[in-house]
């Protein structure tokens, strides 16, 4: 028996290194489809299947393989073999249906891997490997299952008169986020802040990413909006959260400020028709005006 065996692993081998010297190839993948894209959470199973063709004549295809790769890790996540029952390792172990049927050819069975309740962590790029004794096919494609954020807020501090301290804080999101702040006059006037400083953490499968920008106001505009923008790579998921801006006053929520009249310079008072801020200097004086009043009636004529 290992006689026998050793010398299937030979052929095996030996057609394999033909094949590649000629350029012969049973095996074609026609094509590889899966979810480019999927919401954590949102789907109960998610299917990669690896379509092939098999050019033998008898379509027996001796040596028939097929096995499934996450990223670059040279150990197979699933695989099958015709008569065999399929198996699952590593990152998808537990995680299969090992007895989803996506064909009626029996060469074609089991080559698809149903993933049930798909997580961010199953996130990535997968690689089917098709061979057999006198070829090999291999194609890949990526999968991202992205998880929102659930936790976005844009703040700011005034740490000098003429200064602000921005900071825009993203939590509990994957993949790996981009967090960019911008700045202008508008929304159609405005630029990308350099010299960020960015912080990022990992934790139960999710990202948590500060960053913050120290700015001076003679480098902002008068009145200025500030945008802080989340992007996940891969996905069409975009958040912002918006602030308003004026030289020398502490930063306003964009929808506060809507309509609202500008503000005064600090250290200035105004009056209005309907209600008055004075100065402590301008209420001293006053009293003093009172005082010297009642003094001067009472004295005699």
């Amino acid at each position: 028996m290992e006689v026998v065996v050793r010398s299937c692993i030979l052929i095996a081998i030996f057609g394999t290194v033909i094949g590649a010297v000629t350029g012969y190839s049973d095996v074609h993948i026609s094509r590889v489809r899966m979810p480019a894209v999927v919401l954590n959470g949102s789907l109960p199973s998610v299917v990669l299947d690896c379509d092939y063709e098999l050019e033998t004549a008898d379509r027996t295809a001796a040596g028939l393989v097929v096995k499934w790769y996450r990223d670059r890790s040279p150990a197979p996540v699933y695989q099958w073999i015709p008569g065999h029952r399929p198996q699952a390792f590593g990152a998808l172990r537990g995680h299969v249906n090992l007895g989803h049927v996506v064909s009626d050819d029996p060469l074609k069975v089991h080559r698809a891997v149903q993933i049930v309740r798909p997580t961010t962590q199953m996130s990535g790029d997968y690689t089917c490997r098709v061979t057999t004794w006198r070829g090999v096919d291999s194609a890949t494609k990526k999968m991202v299952i992205y998880a929102p954020a659930q936790w976005m807020n844009l703040t700011s501090t005034k740490p000098a008169r003429h200064q602000v301290n921005i900071t825009c804080l993203v939590n509990g999101v994957y993949p790996e986020p981009v967090v960019d702040i911008f700045v202008g006059s508008s929304q159609s006037n405005r630029r990308r802040m350099r010299g960020l400083r960015v912080e990022k953490s990992w934790k139960d499968g999710a990202y948590t990413v500060r960053v913050q920008k120290l700015e001076e106001d003679r480098h902002l505009p008068p009145e200025a909006v500030i945008e802080c923008v989340l992007t996940l790579p891969d996905t069409d998921y975009r958040r912002s959260r918006r602030i308003m801006y004026f030289h020398g006053t502490a930063p306003q929520s964009l929808a506060s400020v809507r309509g609202a009249p500008s503000a005064p310079e600090p250290g200035r008072y105004s009056l209005s028709g309907s209600s008055s801020a004075v100065s402590p200097l301008g209420f001293l004086t006053g009293l003093c005006l009172l005082w010297s009043l009642g003094i001067s009636l009472r004295l005699p004529t």
